[in-house]
């Protein structure tokens, strides 16, 4: 398994909540085949987030925040390569509320 701790998320507030996804995905290697999303539910900063799995390396993906998954993309589970994609609209990994501003800040 490779871990990948320099990933840069990106997070957008949307009505009170926030929309995480991924930047640069396209520096992972080969063709992303399974993406696994860690269930609704509290998660903390550091915690397993996502995990891909391309046809070269499986990288565990860590939480950039602590918060509270609402939903996820049930669309990028169905078509991974989605992931790669630059529209936001499309790529997202997942809505979480209850983030600490604090966090957030850095």
């Amino acid at each position: 398994m490779v871990d990948y701790s320099e990933v840069t998320y990106w997070i957008r507030q949307v009505n009170g909540k926030y929309k995480i996804g991924l930047s640069l995905v396209d520096d992972m290697k080969g063709d992303i085949t399974i993406l696994e999303i860690r269930d609704v539910g509290e998660i903390a900063s550091g915690e397993t987030f996502v995990q891909v799995e391309t046809s070269k390396a499986v990288s565990e993906l860590f939480s950039p925040v602590t918060g509270k998954i609402i939903e996820i993309n049930e669309k990028l589970l169905a078509g991974p390569q989605s992931l790669k994609y630059s529209d936001e609209k499309e790529n997202w990994i997942a809505i979480l509320e209850n983030v600490s501003e604090e966090e957030l800040a850095g």
